[in-house]
């Protein structure tokens, strides 16, 4: 029992150090605000799941446009809606050539 107490002990110490070995640059997540309420609450709410995990949270209000280019040059690190049809274009020019990666869909 001994053993087994000395091994878990060891795994949890090793977890616990993981976010150490992350680069500094990935300590803080940059999302992207276009000023809509509902994205102002999802960002709140991932910001709040990030802060738990050790992350920080740092939003941006930005403009659509100026959202998707921030995604493909850095800048930005989520974007967490996107209005279909209406947003097809950035969609066109961002996501579909892989400048931009959709990680998943919403609705």
């Amino acid at each position: 029992m001994q053993k087994l107490s000395t091994v878990l002990t060891a795994g949890l110490l090793a977890l616990s150090s993981v976010s150490a070995w992350a680069e500094q640059s990935c300590e803080t997540v940059k999302m992207a605000d276009p000023g809509w309420s509902d994205i102002a609450a999802t960002n709140a709410i991932t910001g709040f799941l990030l802060d738990g995990m050790g992350y920080k949270a740092k939003v941006d209000t930005l403009a659509v446009p100026i959202t998707f280019g921030g995604l493909k040059d850095g800048q930005v690190d989520v974007f967490l809606g996107n209005w279909m049809p209406a947003q097809q274009g950035f969609y066109d020019k961002f996501v579909a050539n892989g400048d931009v990666t959709q990680l998943a869909k919403n609705l």
